[in-house]
């Protein structure tokens, strides 16, 4: 299983500009702010924290009311999710 290095930063902060986009919903603002974590805690070589994060921002993805933001923002959050978080 591929490494999460510090590539996936730039996936990350993909991942907030899309969020921050307008319309913002209260489930865009939930899930940027655990992204927002995630970025930090991977940083920080804090990879458990990073993990929960992302499931977390998984979650609150799942609210977006907007169907083509919240496929994107799924896919990457799948991707992400999907590597072993080794640095």
């Amino acid at each position: 299983m591929p490494s999460l290095t510090v590539v996936e930063v730039d996936e990350l902060d993909q991942l907030l500009s899309l969020l921050a986009e307008e319309p913002q919903s209260e489930a865009c603002r939930n899930a940027h702010e655990h992204v927002q974590g995630a970025r930090q805690y991977l940083l920080g070589a804090m990879l458990g924290e990073c993990q929960l994060n992302l499931e977390l921002a998984r979650r609150s993805a799942a609210r977006i009311p907007d169907h083509d933001k919240r496929a994107k923002v799924e896919r990457v959050l799948g991707n992400l999710l999907n590597h072993e978080l080794r640095l």
